[in-house]
């Protein structure tokens, strides 16, 4: 996730739809501090964003390459994902 954008969303992000942030504690490239900053203001504002950390999984700990995947925290992050990605889905594009 993007969550600082260069600070972009310095004072607070809108969402129009909810949304769903899910990203490692180990992330390499993106802080989880200002993305739970963001999802906070967001929060705050009355968007519909969550955000799920997972423990010691890295940035793009979804790729399924051999090698992402051979770290337990990157392949369990990622199976978790999958099912919640499922259930949002199922429960967003549900007739109405």
């Amino acid at each position: 996730p993007g969550c600082g954008l260069q600070g972009r969303f310095r004072r607070e992000y809108k969402a129009y739809a909810p949304v769903e942030v899910f990203m490692g504690t180990a992330d390499q490239e993106v802080s989880p501090e200002s993305c739970r900053t963001l999802v906070d203001r967001a929060q705050a504002a009355g968007a519909s964003v969550n955000l799920t950390l997972y423990p010691d999984a890295a940035h793009g700990f979804d790729d399924p390459s051999r090698s992402r995947q051979a770290v337990a925290a990157n392949a369990a992050a990622t199976e978790d994902l999958r099912g919640r990605v499922d259930r949002f889905f199922e429960v967003q594009l549900a007739p109405r």
